[in-house]
């Protein structure tokens, strides 16, 4: 099939079969749209299938939930067909009016279906990288891919017949990149002339899935841009979709495929949610049962910076100045968020020795001590600061895009037409994005076989795409 326009698919079969696969039809002509949404906070595909049905397919086949659905198309993007294979969660919006009866079918990777019915009972042993892999692998028993990155320290879980993918979201902020990680701390003194300690490193990973299969990696791993990654995966790795561009349709020299349809910023720089996160500047209270010890540590964003990886050109936070009592001060380096926390490093160590690998010299300190002072911060500031731009952005549809990938935008100058001349892009709000949630909507019903829209959220920690930003002045 040849393609005319930038949003024409082709779809080239629709089918759904019985589990069992005792029973597998055709559905194609009954299908009127079809949506499938992937995101890095979901750890599973989701979608919904509009049929309007004029057989009584419905009650003849009949749908009961857990068929398997398979789509097919082609774009022009690439010569092979790109598959959706999902399971039918639930039947809603039924309408029935003389002949015809239009429902939508909610659907689920089939993996989703599977992690409601398992209650975990044996603890969870070892790096969390091997633990995701092994609650996929062996308890819920995926044939898909499973594309991991190691965390720096070991863990020890009693799981308490908590369902998979809930296990895998508990443990998510208490993961740290294995590289670009820091855990040394320093005196500091803060405005209020109180001394306290002072925590740096990164932390914080997504779990999701894609059509690619499973992922595990940390925030760092997806805001990394150079082209010597120092968190080398080949799965994780994609080239970068753009640039899109922000322009008339009919320009010449400019590919149709990567023109912006529509482009939203829905939040940029809250300060005020990221003051009740504690994202600038926030403070843990550690309380350790074994010892007795009692440690207030807290972490700046600003000192922090340079241990984390940015999408963003800008070098260094935006600060928020303010006069109190007539003296300059700097709001983004007070305390904003106290947390407490109890270490534990004994449960689970039995030796005579301290449990304790900062008290102990011990080369057999417990490996599955409590590293809250590693992450408890740390992955609030890290996931946090990828809110500091977040924009909705509509373009042609792509089925090859996924979440977790990186997406290239150069918006137009907003500025007077002597500026624009000098200036044509948005040089701030331009550059890499990560995308957080992709979703690819073929409309059946229109064009000649089908037309397709992706709309992906985009967000990403830092301004700039190339030229020093004013932010860093």
């Amino acid at each position: 099939m040849t393609f005319q326009n930038s949003i024409d698919v082709e779809i080239v079969d629709i089918t759904i079969r019985k589990p069992d696969g005792s029973r597998k039809e055709s559905i194609k002509e009954l299908c009127t749209g079809f949506e499938v949404i992937e995101s890095i906070v979901s750890p599973m595909i989701t979608g919904l299938l509009s049929v309007s049905d004029s057989t009584n397919f419905y009650n003849t086949y009949p749908i009961t939930g857990g068929e398997i659905i398979t789509v097919d198309v082609k774009t022009s993007f690439k010569d092979e067909k790109r598959t959706h294979e999902l399971s039918v969660s639930g039947i809603s919006t039924r309408v029935a009016k003389e002949k015809i009866q239009a429902y939508v079918l909610r659907l689920v990777s089939e993996e989703g279906l599977i992690n409601e019915t398992i209650q975990v009972k044996k603890p969870l042993i070892g790096n969390p990288k091997d633990i995701t892999t092994k609650l996929l692998k062996e308890v819920i028993g995926t044939t898909k891919d499973v594309w991991t990155e190691p965390s720096l320290f070991e863990i020890y879980m009693l799981p308490n017949r908590m369902r998979p993918f809930d296990l895998i979201s508990k443990y998510l902020n208490k993961c740290v990149p294995k590289k670009k990680s820091s855990t040394t701390t320093a005196t500091v003194t803060s405005q209020k002339d109180e001394t306290t300690q002072a925590i740096n490193g990164s932390a914080g990973f997504f779990f999701w899935e894609t059509y690619r299969g499973y992922m595990f990696f940390s925030v760092d791993s997806l805001c990394d841009t150079t082209e010597e990654s120092i968190f080398e995966n080949e799965q994780l790795k994609s080239e970068p979709h753009g640039p899109y561009v922000q322009t008339a349709a009919n320009v010449e020299g400019v590919e149709k495929r990567n023109i912006i349809r529509d482009w939203t910023f829905i939040s940029e720089t809250d300060i005020m949610s990221s003051f009740r996160m504690g994202k600038y500047c926030s403070k843990v209270v550690f309380f350790n049962l074994s010892t007795g010890s009692y440690e207030e540590l807290e972490i700046d964003y600003q000192d922090n910076f340079d241990n984390m990886i940015h999408l963003g050109t800008q070098d260094k936070v935006d600060v928020v100045p303010n006069f109190i009592i007539g003296k300059e001060t700097n709001l983004t380096s007070r305390p904003t968020r106290i947390k407490s926390h109890v270490l534990d490093h004994e449960t689970f160590f039995n030796e005579p020795q301290p449990a304790d690998y900062e008290e102990s010299d011990n080369e057999n300190a417990n490996r599955y001590s409590d590293f809250a002072k590693q992450f408890t911060l740390q992955s609030i500031v890290r996931y946090d600061s990828l809110r500091n731009q977040q924009a909705i952005c509509t373009i042609p549809g792509n089925p090859w895009m996924t979440a977790g990938d990186k997406f290239i935008v150069e918006l137009a100058n907003k500025a007077p037409d002597v500026v624009k001349k000098q200036q044509l892009v948005d040089e701030e709000s331009s550059g890499m994005y990560l995308i957080k949630e992709v979703t690819h909507n073929y409309m059946f019903s229109e064009g000649k076989s089908g037309t397709m829209i992706t709309t992906v959220r985009l967000m990403r920690d830092t301004y700039g795409s190339g030229t020093p930003s004013p932010r860093d002045e």
